[in-house]
């Protein structure tokens, strides 16, 4: 059966108890102190967890005495969990329990968290245990050893400095310290490339030599063919550019002149026929005798005597 909040506060005693803190069916325990990786040991003021991974270690400022027949259950508190904030290294409180409630801290989120003394991190719930049977005084002496004993300023110290040397024992500047174990992981890969190298850099040299020389004297001979065939390649284009150029103009001269491309003489064109050629007639009529000038003294004839009229 799990308690409701004013049983808790009359069945459980608390020392440093508030009232507000008590809930419907549980109790909220507060931040005491802080164990900073960076800062160390705080008992008031605040610290920033830092984002993605950044972990703090918190002692509450209640001391809870458990009764034994009562057992208690710790979870981180809602408020926090909504701020990507986790709780690690809770949940069962053994019946017999006094002191205080630790748990580490972590913000798996991607901005800092404030966390300061006062605030409430986890909220506890206590649940009745059975009554258990004829062996319950066997159960309860077998089980009395691991009662830690009454709070007191010895116990105070001892938990005090057990929790400051797990938080510089165990406790990163992040959960799982993902950045040094990134960082260590490179550096082995790096070392074992390195060697790597270093073991076969005389055989990586036989070989590079040579293929540098061989890169070279090719270069070179292809330096040497393009400046060599370069001016030749010129030349040769020059001298077929012109050869055209003077077999189209010839060309165009043979056409304006009626030659034929290709002919061992000259064909000249047909002369025009003279102007004072007579006309032919017509089909079918004589033609006329062309009537010429008479010599330069050669008498005339009359005309009777051309056998005409007088």
């Amino acid at each position: 059966m799990q308690l409701r909040g004013p049983t808790i506060k009359k069945r459980v005693e608390i020392q440093g108890i508030a009232p507000e803190r008590v809930r419907r069916a549980s109790y909220e325990v507060a931040v005491g102190s802080i164990i900073d990786p960076s800062k160390g040991f705080l008992k008031e003021g605040s610290v920033q967890i830092p984002e993605r991974g950044g972990v703090v270690k918190v002692i509450s400022s209640e001391i809870l005495k458990v009764p034994k027949n009562l057992a208690g259950y710790a979870s981180v508190k809602t408020s926090l969990s909504n701020k990507s904030v986790l709780a690690l290294n809770i949940g069962i409180v053994d019946p017999g329990w006094e002191g205080p409630l630790s748990a580490a801290l972590v913000n798996f989120g991607k901005i800092p968290v404030e966390i300061k003394v006062g605030d409430a991190f986890l909220h506890v719930t206590f649940h009745e245990l059975d009554a258990g049977g004829d062996d319950q005084s066997a159960w309860e002496e077998e089980w009395s050893h691991e009662e830690p004993g009454p709070w007191n300023k010895d116990r105070e110290a001892n938990y005090r400095r057990l929790r400051e040397l797990e938080a510089k024992a165990h406790l990163g500047g992040s959960f799982m310290d993902v950045h040094r174990l990134v960082d260590e992981i490179a550096d082995k890969k790096m070392a074992e490339l390195f060697g790597k190298l270093k073991d076969r850099g005389f055989q990586i040299l036989t070989w590079f030599v040579p293929l540098l020389a061989v890169i070279v004297f090719f270069l070179t001979i292809g330096t040497f063919a393009l400046n060599f065939v370069g001016p030749w390649r010129a030349a040769a284009v020059t001298e077929r550019q012109l050869r055209q150029q003077v077999d189209v103009t010839l060309r165009e001269l043979l056409t304006e002149y009626g030659i034929q491309a290709g002919s061992a003489r000259l064909t000249p064109s047909p002369a025009p026929p003279p102007a004072n050629l007579p006309i032919p007639p017509p089909p079918g009529k004589a033609s006329p005798t062309p009537r010429t000038a008479p010599a330069p003294g050669t008498p005339q004839p009359d005309a009777g005597a051309r056998g005409g009229n007088p």
